[in-house]
């Protein structure tokens, strides 16, 4: 290196440095540091030839490091030195053709006073090499051609790319959400359960007793809940991976109102689940569970107390169409168009985190085959509903 900067041979202290981003291929943060010191200095020199293998090896060491916004800056610098190199490309056709021209009419001035013999052979070899000349022109055509097909191509790849990064990162940050939302309800019940047998010590150890069962019982369901969607997130970031199972859907209603039973006690609200026990779906049991969960949730939310919540089952058109009912207030028209969305704040700020919730809803639906919607019931509340194929 201190030889080739010695003697400015620019051309081996640029092959050097890409030599040392190879050499810390295991170490993309020095890899990337030499192979920027390497475009830097063919960028200073002009070498634009050397700008795309180099610009290649940079763009493959920052994926490696998953920086989003560097891999955008980085395909937008290999884009434009690829149209930098086919433009001198361009540029250098255009020159060499106006040279030969040149030199041809020189040739031709030149032989003018000689005698007749030499000014045919002079006409034969400029027909000869305009025949060389035009078999060039349309070799540096294809050539050029290839480069536009390739540029084409590595454009769509990375607009391709640039999509899957940006589902990937909204698909992640979802997932966070429905930890978030998934779990806040039954710590919210426990840390009241454990409030309450703080602030009163006088109660019996019979009550102690159902209150240690009901925080272990709440526990060991976060925790199994947690392990579930744990294992579940991990499939989904390694590509999406449907798992069909025949479910009960009766049952199914009945294991979320278990997790959700504290929330049903503290407003004396009643669940009446009226799908047949025989009727039974070909499904994902972690999608669809996630929905009935955070359905009946947001139902008991919106429930007066002592109200009731139906659970209803109907067949139409080979789909399974399955509605929660509450008796609540009912909803505007503008909060029941925005319900779904995850820029909804479904309501005030403390039901944020049920508009999110709900908009991860309507994905596991969409990919669950079906559609989900919401409407007020008559004479009061709201009833959500979804669908899924009855035969899969």
């Amino acid at each position: 290196m201190a030889e080739a900067q010695k003697y400015e041979l620019d051309d081996q202290e640029i092959y050097i440095l890409s030599a040392y981003s190879n050499y810390y291929a295991n170490q993309p943060d020095s890899a990337l540091h030499y192979a920027w010191r390497s475009y830097q200095l063919a960028k200073e020199k002009d070498y634009v030839l050397e700008l795309i293998p180099i610009l290649t090896n940079i763009l493959a060491h920052t994926t490696l490091k998953g920086n989003k916004d560097q891999i955008i800056n980085v395909q937008k610098l290999l884009e434009g030195a690829m149209a930098e190199e086919n433009q001198k490309l361009k540029k250098f056709v255009g020159d060499y053709i106006k040279y030969n021209a040149m030199q041809g009419d020189n040739a031709v001035l030149s032989m003018v006073n000689k005698n007749n013999k030499t000014k045919i052979w002079l006409l034969v070899s400029v027909c000869v090499a305009g025949l060389f000349l035009l078999l060039f022109i349309y070799r540096l055509y294809q050539i050029s051609r290839k480069h536009e097909r390739e540029l084409q191509q590595l454009n769509l790849k990375i607009l391709e790319q640039n999509k899957t990064l940006q589902q990937a990162d909204e698909f992640k940050n979802k997932l966070f959400s429905i930890l978030a939302h998934d779990f806040r309800t039954p710590l919210v019940s426990t840390i009241g359960i454990a409030g309450l047998m703080k602030d009163n010590p006088e109660f019996t150890k019979t009550e102690m007793e159902q209150f240690y069962g009901d925080i272990e019982r709440q526990a060991r369901g976060m925790l199994e809940s947690f392990d579930t969607i744990l294992q579940w997130i991990k499939q989904q970031l390694s590509g999406y991976q449907y798992k069909a199972e025949t479910l009960v859907l009766h049952d199914l209603f009945c294991e979320s109102a278990d997790i959700v039973s504290e929330q049903l006690k503290a407003k004396k609200i009643t669940v009446f689940n009226q799908i047949p026990k025989h009727v039974t779906a070909t499904s994902d049991k972690e999608m669809l569970q996630f929905v009935n969960r955070n359905l009946l949730s947001n139902a008991i939310k919106f429930s007066p107390e002592g109200g009731e919540i139906v659970i209803t089952y109907t067949l139409e058109n080979n789909s399974m169409i399955v509605s929660v009912a509450d008796q609540g207030q009912g909803m505007d028209e503008q909060t029941i168009s925005k319900l779904f969305s995850i820029s909804s704040n479904f309501g005030s700020s403390t039901q944020h985190g049920a508009g999110i919730a709900l908009s991860m809803c309507k994905d596991f639906i969409q990919k669950l085959g079906g559609r989900i919607w919401a409407k007020n019931a008559t004479p009061h509340g709201a009833v959500f509903s979804y669908t899924i194929p009855a035969k899969v």
